[in-house]
Parts: C-alpha cells; sequence; structure tokens
C-alpha cells in the first residue's frame, strides 16, 4: 500500500527499484506522496511534495525529502501539503541544486535532473550515485548534508567530513552555509552486485552459510563459507 497526504492506493513492485503506483481518481494538488521502509531494525520514512497531481514519474527518495523538509521547517514529516505552492516549490529545487553542484559535477550526474519527475534507474550511476554519496540529516529549524565521497585524511572518520547547514523555517527562502565539497569521483558501480549477493547470503539459514568442524581439541571452528556468501566477499 501507499500513501499519498492521506489517500491509500494500491502498489506493485515492478523491479529492485521501482513501484508502480494506482491512487483514487480525482486527485487535486497540492499532494504529499509519502514511503515507508524497514532499513534494519530501523524505519524510515521518505516524502514527495507536489505542487499539481500529475501523470508521470514521481521520485521518492532522499532528495525529494529534503525538499519536503525545506518547505517544512525542518521535520519533512511535519509538511502539510495546503503549505506547498509552485513558487516555494522551485525555491526549494534550486537550493538544493546549488548545494549539490558540486557533488553532481565530479561524479556526472545530469545537472538538468530534477529530484521529483527525473525517471532514474537504481544502478549506482547518475541521479543514484548522487543519492549514494549524499549523508542528509534533518533537524527542526535546519537540514545538515555531507558528501559520502569527500576525501578524508588517514585516520578520520565520517564524523570528520565537511558538512552544509540548510537553515529552514515554514513558509520561508532556506539558506545555505554553502554548497557541499566536490569528493571524488569514486566507482560504486559494485555496489549493487554486493548487496545482491548478501541479500542471497543472509537469506540461507546461519547453518547453511557456514559450515563447523571441530579443531584437534575438538572445538568447533568454521571451516567452510556457503558458496553463495564467498560471492559476496570476491
Amino acid at each position: 500500500m501507499g500513501l499519498l497526504d492521506g489517500v491509500m492506493g494500491n502498489a506493485s513492485k515492478i523491479d529492485n527499484s521501482k513501484i508502480q503506483q494506482e491512487f483514487m481518481s480525482n486527485l487535486n494538488g497540492p499532494i504529499i506522496i509519502e514511503a515507508t521502509g524497514q532499513l534494519g531494525q530501523t524505519t524510515f520514512k521518505l516524502s514527495t511534495p507536489m505542487a499539481t497531481a500529475s501523470t508521470g514519474t514521481a521520485n521518492v527518495t532522499p532528495l525529494t525529502t529534503t525538499l519536503a523538509a525545506m518547505l517544512a521547517g525542518g521535520d519533512p514529516t511535519q509538511l502539510s501539503a495546503s503549505a506547498i505552492t509552485e513558487a516555494q516549490l522551485a525555491t526549494a529545487k534550486q537550493k538544493l541544486a546549488e548545494i549539490v553542484a558540486p557533488v553532481v559535477s565530479t561524479i556526472q550526474a545530469p545537472s538538468s535532473a530534477d529530484p521529483i519527475s527525473t525517471a532514474f534507474e537504481a544502478n549506482s550511476t547518475g541521479v543514484d550515485k548522487l543519492l549514494d554519496a549524499l549523508d542528509i540529516r534533518y533537524r527542526s529549524g535546519a537540514i545538515v548534508m555531507s558528501n559520502r565521497l569527500e576525501k578524508v585524511q588517514e585516520g578520520q572518520t565520517d564524523s570528520d567530513l565537511s558538512t552544509v547547514t540548510v537553515t529552514v523555517t515554514s513558509g520561508s527562502t532556506p539558506s545555505a552555509s554553502g554548497a557541499l565539497p566536490a569528493g571524488a569521483n569514486i566507482n560504486t558501480s559494485w555496489l549493487p552486485q554486493m548487496a545482491s549477493a548478501l541479500d542471497a547470503c543472509f537469506a540461507l539459514t546461519p547453518s547453511q552459510r557456514v559450515t563447523f568442524a571441530p579443531d584437534v581439541a575438538g572445538i568447533p571452528i568454521a571451516s567452510a563459507l556457503h558458496a553463495t556468501c564467498e560471492q559476496a566477499l570476491d
């Protein structure tokens, strides 16, 4: 099921990256599309604000959720559809484009892509690679963004990455502390294959993944890894 600002609709999976959503007819904008998922033990919610209801592609990603956060004053879950206007949405898109422009240029993603309406594939290139690169945190009154592909020194961690803080107040123009660092154009095309291999590995029971055999002292030790799991390590 899918939720479109209070209106439920049936969703059918097309492939590993797309969902075909059929909502009730006669919808009028503005609307908010929401998608809820599970990542490990964490439940997450993504949203897409739209000033008008239209046919075609409507992405629901961290980028579109950032647009919702800009319109809502920092917390995308607090956005009301009645607060969405074409002008405010256009301003939010422009501000977001300015912030991510250095990253877009480095990874050679299409600079003209609209975060909401431009269709893309989940193949770690273009817009999908941009999503892989960005880390976005939502706070009341602010959005904090960083580029995971930023070059860091040996011994540094994610906490050492440069951040851009977008100050937002509901109904006003968002202001940013700058643009994200360009970072490096790291090849991430192997990520989907690795994710698929890990899914296949963890679909096995623990006893199937690893074979144990006793050592000379009779203590069980791992002796073999299932071939499916080995693929994730290649």
